[in-house]
């Protein structure tokens, strides 16, 4: 669950999160943004490499909880066709095992 903004700074701590659950064999995993306020191009990066590593795995990665104004970032850079977004972490979690 980051927090604030994912920015060049702020992404580090999510690219080493997600990082580590694949490096323990954990290609499936949900980031909650309820606490994220802004994305920047380097945090969309992030979860784009992350998306990828683990899609290769037979894994993937579902974001939930996604703010108005960083859904619109999403949505404004095309990532809406790359990720599945769900309103809650049990809905994400569910759609794992669908």
């Amino acid at each position: 669950s980051p927090r604030g903004r994912l920015d060049a700074n702020g992404s580090q701590y999510l690219d080493g999160e997600l990082e580590s659950l694949a490096n323990g064999g954990q290609w499936r995993a949900v980031v909650d943004f309820s606490q994220v306020t802004y994305i920047s191009s380097t945090g969309l990066r992030v979860l784009l490499a992350a998306v990828k590593r683990n899609r290769r795995h037979a894994g993937d990665v579902k974001l939930c909880r996604l703010t108005p104004p960083v859904l619109k970032i999403f949505r404004m850079a095309g990532f809406d066709n790359i990720f599945s977004f769900y309103e809650t972490e049990q809905q994400a979690v569910e759609a794992f095992r669908a």
